[in-house]
């Protein structure tokens, strides 16, 4: 039987997970950010009641490790979006630079 400590604790990631999906329904937020927050909540309430050793749902740890990866990929995305843009905005100019060194070269020794 749950003492009222514990079942406190499973209201309170409840009712976190339910203000979280609120907000973002009210707010536009970066994609990553309900995953996160909700991997926040989720992990954190099963880290806590495994601290206190109470017994964790099996479901609060899937959906918290979800809600982890999904963020990561999310923002590990956005990184590699951004590293690709900057790429391919570089990229002419790395190639005039080395163009025009290889020209200097070949001038220079002359």
């Amino acid at each position: 039987m749950k003492s009222e400590a514990e079942r406190n604790v499973e209201r309170i990631t409840v009712g976190a997970m339910l203000v979280l999906f609120g907000v973002v329904f009210l707010i536009r937020m970066p994609g990553w950010f309900f995953p996160l927050a909700g991997a926040v909540i989720l992990l954190g309430s099963a880290y806590y009641q495994r601290q206190q050793g109470w017994e964790v749902s099996f479901w609060t740890w899937l959906f918290g490790i979800l809600f982890a990866i999904l963020a990561a990929l999310d923002i590990l995305g956005g990184v590699l979006r951004l590293a690709w843009n900057l790429t391919w905005a570089l990229l002419p100019l790395v190639l005039i630079g080395l163009g025009v060194l290889l020209l200097l070269n070949i001038f220079s020794k002359r």
